[in-house]
């Protein structure tokens, strides 16, 4: 079996900033580890399904928040075509 926080530990932040050597690193991770998921199995699920339906064609996905595109900077080469 995995073990998942140390796998997750062992991918690239890429985003984020470097925080290895803060010193409150571990009595954060330590909080975090305490507190309840922010999503349930039966949401991963559902989006799971979802995005199974964007990915046949069935349905969109459409991106919102601070990671964003801003819609009016997309343009119509930018989309994907409709898939027959």
């Amino acid at each position: 079996m995995i073990d998942t926080v140390s796998y997750v530990r062992s991918l690239p932040a890429r985003q984020q900033p470097d925080w290895h050597d803060d010193p409150t690193l571990e009595g954060v991770r330590h909080d975090l580890c305490r507190m309840p998921a922010l999503v349930d199995a039966d949401a991963v699920q559902r989006l799971s399904a979802l995005l199974g339906e964007a990915a046949s064609g069935r349905l969109r996905v459409l991106q919102t928040g601070d990671c964003a595109e801003d819609p009016a900077e997309a343009t119509p080469d930018d989309r994907c075509a409709p898939r027959t």
